[in-house]
């Protein structure tokens, strides 16, 4: 049987590594974006968990919400 945790636990060391690598190497900050429009529950507690993941490996998190009536061309401008 796989035991999640650990797997996850490795997983998250192997990103810290290659981040710190990426930074070393070629002096890069590794950043990941996420957008979300709107505010639904489960949407909002998966945004927040990639934040909260992004800073457990050293990683800047670029948060963009918009609101649910946000455009198309909003949604693309901030792509």
């Amino acid at each position: 049987m796989l035991r999640g945790a650990p797997v996850a636990r490795r997983i998250r060391q192997d990103v810290q590594i290659a981040a710190e690598n990426l930074r070393a190497e070629f002096g890069v900050q590794p950043t990941v974006a996420t957008l979300l429009v709107g505010n639904a529950g489960p949407s909002t507690a998966y945004h927040e968990a990639i934040g909260k993941a992004m800073g457990g490996c050293n990683i800047d998190h670029v948060d963009v919400t918009l609101p649910v009536s946000a455009s198309t061309n909003r949604v693309v401008e901030e792509l």
